[in-house]
């Protein structure tokens, strides 16, 4: 999705108010693009992220690749690209692999007003929402008309409140060869990537992972129409979006941190008093004094890899993949020679 700004907005909802689309859109493949990032451009506002997503695709119409879209949303769930999501973690949520649960075929609702799809879905009851559900809707070319004929989008996310849980979806019109790629379904699972991944860092738009300093554009907003691929363990490969890496500075595909940045090691000592009793019995008379304490050292490395710079995070062993510290300015992630190191992400470089 890519943050629009106010009059662009209001010049699109104006000229095609017969369907609705959130101020963040993945725009036409032709239109899309700012000036390249780098650095940790990507924020956290405090909201909800899809720690393990769990994909309830709904084929509405005569969408024509529901098979192969399910075997899509089974590769990239379990793919390296979610291991990258893990630098995104947030200080109550932790973000890891998801699954494909099951797609549905959904003939009521509205694609005038997506949001009555999944409605209707929940409705009959045949799956309730958690905090992992993430419903793609995706349509065949009848409703084109009803979503701006891919004149203006190419999908976009967000979510609405359905009996007091936030339920997360996204609108993938069939936009055929418009979007990122030329062949038809190869630019169907691109762009849905793009929403999947946006959807699993900024759940609640725009209050997860955005970037304020690129017009609060979203994960795949920075990287639009760059493609990658992944196998899945089907053995087919699958077209999908690079999505941007705070770690990596870059447009990736999993991460390419086995090439990071040099590392600098700290020791970090602690040391435990352990209290020793003497006990003398002479006769009648018992005495007992206390000894001088034993102490014993151990010894732990902290690794430390600096964003632009070096820092340590004394007393905090990097064991865990995805784990913080300082504030979550470092997170555990792997370094040059795949071992575990702190990668700084925000503003404190030590602690």
């Amino acid at each position: 999705m890519i943050f629009t700004q106010a009059a662009v907005l209001a010049s699109i909802i104006s000229s095609a108010s017969a369907f609705y689309a959130p101020p963040h859109v993945v725009k036409l493949q032709q239109e899309a693009g700012l000036a390249p990032a780098s650095g940790s451009v990507l924020t956290y506002a405090g909201g909800a992220v899809i720690p393990n997503v769990e994909v309830h695709p709904i084929y509405y119409g005569t969408f024509e690749f529901g098979t192969q879209m399910s075997a899509f949303y089974q590769a990239i769930t379990n793919s390296v690209q979610y291991d990258m999501l893990a630098q995104y973690n947030t200080p109550t949520q932790k973000i890891g692999r998801g699954r494909f649960v099951q797609s549905h075929v959904v003939t009521g609702g509205n694609a005038n007003d997506p949001t009555t799809i999944v409605k209707a879905l929940l409705d009959s009851g045949a799956v309730t929402p958690n905090a992992n559900t993430y419903f793609p809707i995706h349509f065949g070319s009848e409703s084109d008309s009803a979503l701006g004929n891919c004149q203006q989008f190419c999908a976009y996310h967000d979510a609405f409140s359905y009996n007091g849980v936030d339920v997360y979806y996204a609108v993938n019109p069939h936009c055929g060869k418009s979007c990122c790629a030329s062949d038809a379904f190869q630019s169907l699972s691109c762009v849905a990537s793009h929403e999947l991944v946006e959807a699993t860092t900024d759940a609640h738009p725009p209050n997860g992972w955005t970037a304020p300093s690129l017009q609060g554009q979203e994960i795949g907003d920075i990287c639009v129409g760059q493609a990658g691929q992944i196998t899945g363990a089907d053995g087919v490969t699958y077209v999908i979006q690079k999505e941007y890496s705070n770690i990596d500075s870059g447009c990736v595909v999993g991460s390419n941190l086995v090439h990071g940045p040099s590392t600098t090691t700290a020791a970090v000592k602690t040391t435990t008093t352990v209290p020793v009793i003497k006990t003398t019995t002479q006769g009648a008379v018992k005495t007992t004094t206390t000894a001088a304490v034993v102490k014993t050292t151990t010894q732990k490395v902290v690794t430390t890899t600096a964003a632009g710079g070096s820092g340590t995070a004394a007393g905090q062993s990097c064991s865990a993949y995805g784990s913080w510290a300082c504030s979550n300015s470092l997170v555990c992630s792997y370094g040059a020679g795949n071992n575990l190191v702190w990668v700084q992400v925000g503003s404190v470089a030590s602690c």
